[in-house]
C-alpha cells in the first residue's frame, strides 16, 4: 500500500506522540506504591494501537513487541498484577523503535529483541 508524504507524517507525529504516552503511563506505575491499574489499562491502548497502526504502515516490530505486550496485558489475572519492570522494559522497546524508525522486522538485531522480550515476559508470567 503507497501513503502519501502527509499521510505517512501523520502516522509518524502519531508515534512520537504514543511514546509521549507510554512514557508517562510507565512513569505513573513506576512511582506507585503498588500498580495503578488504570495506567496498565492505559498503557494496553496505546499498546494495542501501536500494534495495528504498524502492521499498516510497515512498522512489523512494532507490531510484533505490541502483540506480546497486549498478550500479556490480557492475560493478568487482574492489571495491578503487571510486573511494573517489565512495562518500563516494553516501553524502552516500543521508544528504540520509535525514536530510530524502524521499519519491517528490525532484521536481526529487530528478531534478537523479539526474543529477550519474549523471554522477560516468559519470566514475569
Amino acid at each position: 500500500m503507497e501513503f502519501d508524504d502527509e499521510m505517512l507524517q501523520q502516522f509518524l507525529d502519531y508515534l512520537d506522540g504514543s511514546a509521549a504516552d507510554l512514557k508517562s503511563h510507565t512513569e505513573a506505575i513506576m512511582k506507585a506504591e503498588s500498580v495503578p491499574e488504570d495506567q496498565v489499562e492505559g498503557f494496553y491502548g496505546v499498546a494495542h494501537n501501536l500494534k495495528g497502526m504498524g502492521m499498516t504502515f510497515g512498522y512489523n516490530l512494532l507490531t510484533e513487541i505490541g502483540a506480546d505486550c497486549c498478550k500479556y496485558i490480557k492475560e493478568l489475572k487482574t492489571k495491578s498484577d503487571a510486573d511494573a519492570n517489565l512495562l518500563a522494559d516494553y516501553c524502552k522497546v516500543f521508544n528504540l523503535i520509535i525514536e530510530h524508525r524502524i521499519s519491517g522486522d528490525g532484521g536481526e538485531k529487530g528478531q534478537a529483541i523479539v526474543a529477550r522480550m519474549r523471554e522477560k515476559t516468559a519470566a514475569a508470567s
